[in-house]
């Protein structure tokens, strides 16, 4: 089984196998953590540890904004009345799929690293749930 796909500016093909070899039981050093996801940082556990989000990913939304910012003004184009597009605002787009396709590969990057890591060090993992709401009055 194959499939290719494209996103942004880059081609894809990716393909399963089926046969896989054994897989290893795994050596806890650490039983039980509780996870606190948070808006200051990204995660704190139980234990004195704690997550940061990665500083690229912040840079990246700021530099994202400033294209989205430095372009506002262009002629996007409307199909509905005829407006072509520019040639500047297709370089836009180019330039914006090329920075949320860095941000969204860095952030999926950061958290398969996190979470290996968490489920190779800790036997059993909690993660506080809740519920935030707003009353309005």
């Amino acid at each position: 089984m194959w499939a290719i796909s494209r996103v942004a500016p880059e081609w894809y093909i990716s393909f399963a196998t089926f046969s896989a070899g054994k897989i290893l039981e795994m050596k806890h050093r650490h039983q039980k953590v509780g996870i606190d996801l948070g808006i200051k940082t990204f995660a704190t556990l139980s234990d004195p540890n704690t997550f940061e989000t990665p500083s690229s990913i912040k840079r990246a939304k700021i530099k994202l904004g400033l294209i989205q910012w430095r372009n506002s003004n262009k002629v996007l184009g409307n199909c509905r009345t005829g407006i072509e597009t520019s040639k500047n605002a297709v370089k836009y787009y180019q330039k914006l799929r090329k920075k949320h396709l860095y941000i969204a590969n860095v952030r999926e990057d950061f958290l398969q690293k996190t979470t290996t890591l968490l489920a190779k060090t800790y036997q059993h993992i909690l993660v506080e749930d809740l519920n935030v709401f707003r009353l309005d009055g």
